[in-house]
């Protein structure tokens, strides 16, 4: 069903759609896996021992752990992987609202070109040679998204006692078109029964079909509704055949070019962050690359002496020269050290 692409009047400016649709610490770390906490730190703690290990550049480092990190094989099940499937929908349902929030120039499709542009000017407020411009600019607009623009002109007495512009509006669309390609405007005045002098009030209400709502987004009709209040504000510049025209010629250029929505595309980034997050921490992905730095550790005493190979530099305690035999790096017989 149609709904309001918002509008705007001479004494309350414009207003938009009401009805559119759509943990660490100092040195060490905690984790958590397999039911037991993991506590491994760069300081010695209760329960702990001390490990020597390289990292990936054959750098020696000490840390205390309560796990046995010589025989844990990272405390990390394989099998944890699999609830990355549990996530698969959340991240999918991510991509429509990427589409939302980045908006490609398009043409709706429904072969609405050949559709009659309306333009039913009731209380005169146009001349013809005004409306002869104001439908080449309809049809340029028409052409260029496919969507089927009407304005129709009416006096504020045809529906102030009864109703509002923006039902009226609603009436005047589902009453001429079944379709939901059309987009109608009515503009409507009290200039033919005003005084001399007096405050004359107009008012304009769009109306749009649903179908044309990924290109009449809520951003373009704001802009629209912002643009058309200002020209129609401005009569002594603008005639209000010329308001919609320039309007129309300002929102043709517009639909032209790529359109981000800031406030979607914030909240689907948010979303995606969180998803992120939450998903790494629950699969053990943490785990899994945070454990890959400890490399060949060896458990060491509290007071061990340590010594580096002669031919590369590596350092070395004697633990290590008993696990291995031979340097982690280079491979070259180490020196017995002296407890």
């Amino acid at each position: 069903m149609p709904h309001s692409s918002g509008g705007g009047s001479h004494s309350g400016g414009s207003h938009h759609s009401s009805h559119r649709s759509y943990s660490s610490r100092s040195g060490g770390y905690r984790s958590h896996s397999s039911g037991s906490t993991r506590h491994i730190s760069t300081t010695s703690f209760a329960g702990s021992k001390k490990y020597m290990y390289y990292d990936r550049r054959h750098r020696a480092h000490y840390v205390y752990s309560n796990v046995d990190l010589t025989k844990d094989k990272n405390n990390f099940s394989p099998f944890r992987l699999i609830l990355l499937l549990v996530y698969i929908p959340f991240f999918m349902s991510l991509i429509p609202m990427y589409k939302s929030a980045v908006i490609f120039p398009h043409k709706i499709d429904g072969g609405n070109i050949s559709n009659e542009i309306v333009i039913e000017d009731q209380i005169d407020v146009m001349t013809d040679k005004e409306e002869e411009k104001l439908t080449d600019q309809l049809e340029k607009f028409q052409k260029e998204t496919g969507i089927t623009p009407a304005i129709i002109t009416c006096s504020n007495e045809e529906y102030k006692d009864n109703t509002t512009l923006e039902n009226y509006s609603y009436d005047l669309y589902v009453n001429r078109w079944t379709d939901e390609t059309h987009w109608l405007i009515v503009y409507s005045s009290d200039k033919d029964y005003i005084l001399p002098g007096e405050y004359e009030q107009w008012f304009f209400e769009g109306m749009q079909g649903d179908e044309t709502d990924s290109v009449l987004t809520n951003n373009r009709t704001l802009h629209f509704n912002e643009e058309l209040n200002r020209a129609l504000t401005a009569r002594s510049q603008y005639s209000v055949a010329e308001a919609f025209q320039n309007s129309f010629q300002s929102l043709t250029k517009r639909v032209a070019k790529t359109e981000i929505q800031p406030e979607q595309l914030g909240v689907s980034i948010a979303v995606t962050a969180f998803l992120l997050f939450h998903s790494f921490f629950m699969c053990g992905i943490n785990e899994l690359l945070s454990h890959k730095k400890y490399l060949k550790p060896v458990e060491v005493s509290e007071n061990t002496k340590e010594s580096v190979c002669e031919y590369c530099g590596c350092a070395y305690t004697e633990e290590v020269r008993l696990k291995y035999g031979a340097c982690t790096h280079c491979g070259a017989p180490l020196k017995p050290i002296s407890r």
